[in-house]
């Protein structure tokens, strides 16, 4: 079983924001200018986490530390946060996606850790849910949380979501990246060429991660040929873990009903302020 060792947050805040229409990481949702960031710092604190991790994209990291600032002296920030530029490589207009942002925070991070994106406000019961099983779940095992893609929505516009398959034992069978669609007065999920109907119920990511530190070795394998291999795009943390869990790596899931909403596009932005104030 696991130690006590409390585990790291790391907050993924390297996106572009181009749906968006720009920088959607320090975007105020909340009381004092607070982000969505902060709410994340709060809540994972209140469950036990006791360090966070920030990655951030060139040239953001001195506007993340003057609103972090600003944050501690509003007392909505008390956690110890490290700052880690995802590095652009030559020949790309971007990051290479979610799986090196994590490997970028590499150097910083010394035992398990939990990870969330920086533009989607996940329920207290989900950080709670996550640092527990860090604390005492099997050592091999990492975790996820899922949640009903109806409680991921918000604005009739598609958003990107990782429909997932658990089995009876609650340990991820397969996760799909895709988009889910609104169709009429139902859902739909498009995945590649493939689609189907949604009922509502489904369990989608948010790409919320309890992980140990055994992940990184599969994150640079995967990251590295990747870049060996040209590959145009992004290379997604979930798809590493899908690819893991086909080779025989254990992620339990974990579910919380509660409501997990982002800020993907500009209307996202008023439903967030009424769910946090």
């Amino acid at each position: 079983m696991g130690g006590a060792t409390s585990p790291t947050l790391v907050i993924l805040a390297a996106g572009s924001g181009s749906r968006f229409g720009g920088p959607k990481q320090l975007v105020e949702v909340g009381a004092h200018g607070a982000a969505i960031m902060d709410i994340s710092l709060e809540r994972s604190a209140a469950a036990g986490v006791q360090r966070a991790v920030i990655v951030v994209a060139p040239g953001m990291e001195p506007l993340v530390r003057a609103h972090l600032d600003s944050m501690r002296r509003a007392a909505r920030v008390d956690l110890p946060v490290e700052l880690v530029v995802q590095p652009i490589l030559p020949g790309r207009s971007g990051p290479l996606g979610t799986a090196d942002a994590v490997l970028a925070a590499r150097a910083a991070i010394d035992g398990p850790f939990v990870v969330v994106n920086a533009d989607d406000v996940y329920p207290a019961d989900a950080f709670e849910m996550l640092v527990a099983h860090l604390r005492a779940g099997p050592q091999h095992e990492h975790a996820m949380v899922a949640f009903r893609v109806r409680a991921t929505l918000t604005a009739r516009r598609p958003v990107s979501r990782a429909l997932i398959d658990v089995d009876p034992a609650a340990e991820l069978v397969a996760i799909r990246e895709g988009t889910v669609l609104r169709v009429g007065d139902g859902l739909r999920f498009e995945s590649g060429s493939a689609g189907q109907p949604l009922r509502g119920d489904e369990y989608v990511s948010m790409n919320m991660w309890a992980l140990r530190v055994s992940v990184f070795d599969a994150l640079a394998d995967a990251v590295g040929e990747f870049v060996a291999g040209h590959t145009a795009g992004e290379i997604f943390l979930p798809d590493v873990l899908g690819s893991m869990v086909a080779s025989g790596t254990t992620v339990r899931v974990f579910v919380s009903e509660s409501r997990c909403v982002g800020v993907t596009h500009r209307e996202d932005v008023a439903v967030v302020r009424g769910m946090v104030s």
